[in-house]
């Protein structure tokens, strides 16, 4: 049988084979994700997707299009959290 090389393999591979995964490559610090999906946002704030669209459609939440994929920027949901806070 035909050995490969660890760095042929996938990280579920390498760990079945008995090596370790590789380490993703940080840059030194914890990176939130600048923007989040639909279904992401929805679950971060407790809501479902319906409940996003209609913050959409009612322009409480601004999206973004990248790509052809609707996200929300992090500062959007920061943003509607402080303005729902501030509203208490």
């Amino acid at each position: 049988m035909r050995r490969m090389s660890r760095s042929a393999l996938s990280d579920t591979e390498a760990r079945t084979a008995g090596g370790t995964a590789r380490q993703p490559r940080t840059l030194g610090i914890e990176a939130a994700p600048l923007a989040h999906r639909v279904t992401d946002a929805a679950r971060l704030l407790g809501i479902g997707k319906t409940s996003i669209y209609a913050l959409f459609k009612s322009g409480a939440l601004r999206p973004i299009r990248i790509g052809g994929r609707t996200l929300v920027p992090a500062s959007e949901l920061h943003r509607l959290i402080a303005e729902a806070e501030a509203a208490l």
